[in-house]
């Protein structure tokens, strides 16, 4: 006799639900290309699924260009270095990562299990001490930040 099994979608899989702007394609774009232009394509999906998670979070502002310039989040902004783009051939690539990334009709597996931060693996933030490892991909190390849970006085 065959039994039965119920099959449920993966939790972790990423998917568009939202609509992004022309805007949104180009921070993304920027955000890869600087955080991971060196990156494995793996590793550049990476960051995209990260700065995806965090569009999705209540914690953070809710655009790719809100996420991306949001205060101190993603060194490249805010390191007083140039953020000019100097290799044309690598933007263009991963500018069409970004696109398709944010295009409704993707869908694939998370493989950073819902991480909301990174860092590179040369460096010790002193904020993994309350994060969740999650998956390490190239030179970073992904992490999931739980949310804070509150209790009422009494």
């Amino acid at each position: 006799e065959a039994e039965s099994m119920r099959w449920d979608e993966p939790q972790d899989v990423y998917f568009a639900d939202q609509t992004f702007t022309d805007e949104d394609r180009v921070c993304m774009a920027k955000n890869i290309y600087f955080e991971a232009r060196n990156e494995t394509r793996r590793g550049q999906v990476a960051i995209a699924l990260v700065t995806l998670q965090r569009v999705k979070d209540p914690r953070y502002p809710n655009t790719v260009c809100g996420v991306v310039y949001d205060s101190k989040q993603f060194s490249w902004y805010w390191d007083g270095l140039s953020d000019s783009i100097r290799n044309y051939t690598s933007y263009e690539e991963i500018a069409l990562l970004a696109s398709a990334m944010l295009d409704t009709d993707t869908a694939m597996y998370d493989f950073t299990y819902g991480s909301t931060h990174y860092h590179a693996d040369y460096v010790d933030p002193y904020w993994t001490d309350y994060m969740i490892l999650k998956a390490r991909i190239d030179t970073h190390i992904f992490y999931f930040e739980p949310p804070k849970l509150y209790t009422a006085s009494l």
